[in-house]
């Protein structure tokens, strides 16, 4: 992954976790950073950072136990539903 679109993923999660303003004790975004993080030490191809970052905040919901409909993400980011599911 290069550092471009590790960049692009890190602002695509930062604008997804600002849209849907979860409790502030819980900070999504930091796992989601995470979860990117391990991405960038796999040498993975990244064609969609918004559907990256999209697939990682709901991952990050989930690992969390966060209640957060996929629908709710797609409206908050640039990535349907159907291409969060096949991001994941």
């Amino acid at each position: 992954m290069n550092p471009e679109s590790q960049e692009d993923i890190l602002e695509d999660l930062a604008s997804i976790q600002q849209n849907l303003n979860p409790s502030p004790n819980e900070n999504i975004q930091q796992y989601g950073k995470l979860l990117v993080s391990e991405l960038t030490s796999h040498d993975l191809q990244i064609c969609f950072p918004a559907r990256t970052a999209a697939a990682c905040y709901l991952i990050a919901c989930r690992l969390r136990g966060i209640p957060i409909r996929v629908t709710k993400i797609a409206d908050a980011s640039a990535a349907t539903t159907a291409e969060i599911f096949n991001e994941m």
